[in-house]
């Protein structure tokens, strides 16, 4: 994860463990720490006696990432922060400016005066849902009692769910849970990517179905939102896409058995045993393991590699159907969705299977 800081900010959790424990840890052991600060002026700080110094022998010889460029750039358009969507910026603004900023564009934005320690890490949620158990309070039913519980800023998702679409309740709960969880207002368009497959008990469904079930999940989460919601359904039958799970900029969202919770009916009564956690991206900082942060990028990278492989397939215009991508996606065919193309792939990102001619960029 990335880390934009000013100096005095990056200081003062340094110098404060006890204050700031959890930004403490994310910052030694999680993070890649760019600061507002030039390359002379890092260099020059390197020394011993010195917090930076100190912070890279704690960090395990990690240094900082001089970018006062860019902070220069971000001051003065705050939509820089855009190409880093999953990133944290503590920035020299007074509290109340940084919650505006996080607001408009759903990030994580803090300030010296207001820093929140748990903003990465808690709270969290685990519920078993057993068949037939009701959700309804407050007026409030399905996922919206099921998410009642703080979330961090966000402005993209990407659901991954084999079986979302074709399951009859699916479409019923994609626009009751996106409700649940999309912030009640944003400055930018919020971008969703919806992963799932067209084949159902080994019988694939057509081109035609898929346009149309793109069309009516398109057409029902934007309704949801008086903001821009760019939405984007990919269709392709893959075992890499087993897992149910909603990434977040900064959390991630399970459920075990996918999220089609709730019966249609009524929207409130689970129609078969399932369970379900939430939890930030550094929920125990101190893990031993992948981090919710790392298991995040790995199921973001797996999206990017299918969906760039099935992109190239659809262009290519080879007659074998291996799925479709619809919404609001790139001319040729990639995604546009902000998590996506937060992470970069490596020289393993190309996927050729054996009835796909490797002929495609």
């Amino acid at each position: 994860m990335q880390v934009y800081s000013e100096v005095s900010i990056f200081e003062e959790i340094a110098l404060y463990p006890g204050k700031y424990p959890n930004w403490s840890v994310i910052l030694n052991k999680h993070a890649e720490v760019c600061l507002n600060i030039s390359q002379a002026e890092l260099n020059a700080q390197l020394v011993e006696g010195e917090v930076l110094f100190e912070y890279v022998k704690a960090a395990e010889g990690k240094e900082p990432v001089a970018l006062d460029s860019y902070f220069a750039a971000l001051y003065a358009d705050p939509d820089e922060m855009l190409v880093h969507p999953r990133a944290a910026f503590l920035l020299k603004h007074d509290g109340k400016e940084a919650a505006r900023l996080t607001a408009e564009y759903g990030l994580v934005v803090q300030s010296a005066e207001s820093l929140d320690d748990a903003v990465l890490v808690s709270p969290a949620l685990f519920m078993d849902l057993p068949k037939d158990r009701v959700f309804e309070a407050g007026g409030k039913k399905g996922w919206h009692v099921l998410m009642a519980v703080d979330l961090p800023p966000s402005n993209s998702m990407v659901i991954v769910d084999p079986y979302v679409l074709t399951s009859s309740n699916g479409l019923s709960n994609l626009k009751q849970l996106c409700d649940a969880v999309l912030p009640a207002s944003l400055k930018v368009a919020y971008h969703i990517a919806v992963i799932c497959s067209h084949v159902n008990n080994s019988s694939p469904k057509s081109e035609t179905w898929r346009t149309q079930e793109a069309g009516k999940i398109i057409a029902a989460i934007r309704k949801l939102r008086s903001y821009d919601i760019d939405v984007e359904v990919v269709f392709e039958d893959a075992e890499d896409y087993h897992r149910r799970r909603v990434v977040f900029n900064y959390a991630n969202l399970t459920c075990d058995k996918g999220f089609a919770v709730f019966k249609t009916a009524d929207g409130k009564t689970v129609a078969t045993v399932n369970d379900t956690s939430f939890k930030r991206a550094f929920h125990d900082p101190t893990i031993v393991g992948d981090s919710q942060y790392t298991s995040g990028t790995t199921d973001l990278e797996t999206v990017k590699r299918r969906t760039n492989n099935l992109a190239a397939h659809i262009t290519s215009k080879i007659a074998l159907d291996k799925g479709s991508i619809c919404g609001a996606c790139n001319p040729d065919k990639t995604l546009k969705n902000r998590l996506i193309n937060d992470v970069v792939l490596g020289p393993t990102s190309k996927i050729v299977e054996p009835d796909q001619p490797a002929r495609h960029p």
